[in-house]
């Protein structure tokens, strides 16, 4: 049996349609909506959707309807309340981090302070000239090689 894909033609709330593409056995099927926005149809407002409302008069029908509303408000409820637990929990995680940054903001200027109080000893001075002394005897050596280079060239 050969299968066509169609796309799903159901209004989305920005205005564009839905788009997803479905298969159905033939072009000439009378299926407009994907597996998603199915029961929205009233032809196939029976089939599984994730809209669970009935679109009836039958008492009964509108009494489910009031069951799956009340369903989803609770729903929306729960998870309104574990999103506002979380925000509380990372509000306070903020809090903690900013405590820690300001420490290490105190730390940071003892050891600055530390850092230059070594760096004033002459020990450390006579470390660095070590260093400053090697560099500029490689640089000159350096230079040397090219300038006995040039001269041979």
């Amino acid at each position: 049996m050969i299968k066509v894909v169609k796309r799903c033609e159901f209004p989305m709330p920005d205005g564009f349609k839905c788009n997803k593409p479905f298969k159905v056995s033939s072009v000439r099927a009378g299926r407009k909506y994907c597996d998603e926005h199915i029961g929205n149809d009233k032809r196939n407002a029976h089939q599984l959707s994730t809209n669970k409302l009935v679109t009836s008069s039958n008492a009964h029908a509108q009494t489910a309807n009031e069951a799956h509303m009340r369903e989803w408000v609770m729903a929306k409820m729960r998870s309104e309340k574990k999103d506002k637990d979380r925000i509380t929990k990372l509000e306070k995680e903020i809090v903690r981090l900013e405590e820690l940054f300001e420490k290490s903001e105190g730390n940071k200027r003892k050891i600055e302070s530390a850092v230059h109080k070594e760096m004033n000893k002459p020990a450390y001075k006579e470390k660095i000239e070590g260093v400053i002394v090697k560099l500029l005897q490689k640089i000159n050596k350096r230079i040397d090689d090219i300038e006995i280079k040039m001269e041979e060239e």
